[in-house]
């Protein structure tokens, strides 16, 4: 099974967002969402009703791109588990690499909160999403690790039996120094420190890379099972390129 997930981060308008949906949707329905593959959509809480409603949730899941985990009206401005249920949400993700305290001082969203957040979406009973990065400063080597370690063991601390398998981690690695980063022992380390972070899982949980790579690197990752699936975003692929990968994985 390999999984692809794509960010509407730059759209400007719903509309937009839905008619990437519709020509993600139609250009992938006729693969086994059984054996073959998943499509995960992540879009802004502005646009998540409307995309939810017009989304075949057959074939694609609508997903948040964050989400509070204060309750409804507890807050002015927060976007509450029972808002993103009640707006078609299918899942959502914590720890998304532009709102990490180890990345974003303006957002800072710091491991503990990620982790209360994954926590929330999880009881919600949405499929989640837990995104890992390296912290400013620290990018190579041991303390990369440990900064990776530290965010799984606050994200992962609490997952129950029954969330095993609708939860993946999203590897997101700095960009500013991803060229000296070999993201193939990274995410080999991932995968490693979550079999210990959780190990009561019954089988591997799945990793995706969300770091910049052309196409023919996305299918060799997938292919080679560096990863189980890929986190795109609009910054830096657009729907077709996102879809020549899809296909070139799954056998065109």
């Amino acid at each position: 099974m390999k999984f692809f997930i794509y960010n509407f981060m730059k759209a400007r308008c719903e509309e937009e967002i839905i008619r990437g949906t519709e020509l993600i949707t139609r250009e992938t329905k006729r693969y086994d969402r059984e054996e073959d593959m998943m499509v995960f959509l992540l879009v802004p809480a502005t646009a998540l009703s409307a995309v939810s409603k017009k989304a075949d949730h057959r074939f694609v899941k609508i997903g948040a791109q964050d989400m509070s985990p204060l309750r409804l009206g507890q807050v002015s401005g927060e976007t509450s588990a029972e808002m993103l249920k009640l707006n078609g949400a299918d899942m959502a993700m914590a720890g998304a690499y532009a709102r990490s305290s180890n990345i974003c001082l303006y957002c800072g969203d710091s491991d503990e909160l990620c982790g209360e957040k994954l926590t929330d979406i999880i009881k919600s009973g949405f499929k989640s999403l837990l995104g890992v990065t390296e912290t400013i400063g620290r990018e190579d080597g041991s303390r990369a690790d440990a900064a990776l370690l530290r965010q799984l063991e606050y994200g992962c601390k609490e997952i129950p039996e029954y969330a095993y398998y609708r939860f993946g981690v999203v590897y997101q690695p700095r960009l500013k120094e991803n060229a000296a980063i070999d993201v193939r022992k990274r995410c080999a380390f991932i995968r490693k420190a979550l079999a210990e972070t959780v190990p009561g899982a019954p089988e591997p949980l799945p990793v995706f890379y969300g770091g910049p790579m052309r196409g023919q690197e996305a299918v060799d990752m997938l292919t080679e099972g560096v990863c189980d699936g890929i986190f795109a975003d609009d910054r830096s692929w657009d729907t077709e390129q996102f879809l020549r990968v899809v296909k070139a994985v799954c056998g065109e």
